[in-house]
């Protein structure tokens, strides 16, 4: 049996999505492996934040965390919405500090934030999705700091800094036997994270 997520897609601004109509099936499609399955949605108007100059990504810092401007959408959220215990959401963003960062999620958090204007396209947006929601869902590392002999963009895991790479295998020799075939165990376990 499959366990199924729900993930909130949140336009910030003038900021959305346009893989967003196809993104559940693309998420189940690299999920499955997982026996994991997502249901996709999306906030019909956009949440109104102002920011004074670019958005604070915390590029500069190992955040574990949420930086001021990253708190302030969360709480503009809040108002007028009550986040739900078993969704996961994700606050499409622009402009970012660093001008580099794709998406930011915390690991065992609830809301992460993917910056629309750094997508290369749709196969990329769908990648940086799935992949920041393996941290906040499911605890899981980036595949070079969980095997440091890994070399950062090298492999074709979900986990790792690579364009296109979706696999959820978590052994750097690719061993079928260590292949992950439940993340809804991982969401209970300490196996990949705090």
């Amino acid at each position: 049996n499959s366990e199924t997520y729900r993930v909130m897609l949140v336009p910030v601004n003038t900021n959305t999505l346009s893989v967003a109509g196809t993104l559940q099936e693309q998420l189940n499609t690299i999920y499955k492996q997982a026996v994991v399955q997502w249901t996709v949605e999306q906030e019909k108007t956009p949440l109104q934040v102002s920011f004074t100059g670019k958005f604070d990504d915390g590029a500069s810092d190992m955040l574990s965390n949420y930086t001021d401007d990253m708190k302030k959408v969360i709480n503009a959220y809040t108002k007028d919405h009550r986040m739900q215990n078993d969704t996961y959401y994700l606050f499409m963003v622009s402009n970012s500090d660093s001008g580099n960062t794709l998406g930011y999620m915390p690991r065992k958090k609830q809301a992460g934030f993917i910056f629309v204007d750094k997508l290369l396209d749709n196969a990329n947006a769908v990648k940086t999705i799935a992949h920041e929601l393996g941290h906040g869902a499911f605890r899981l590392k980036h595949t070079f700091s969980e095997y440091p002999s890994l070399t950062k963009g090298k492999t074709d895991n979900l986990m790792d800094y690579n364009t296109s790479g979706t696999n959820l295998y978590h052994s750097p020799s690719r061993n079928p036997s260590m292949h992950m075939s439940s993340l809804h165990t991982l969401h209970t376990t300490t196996v990949f994270g705090q």
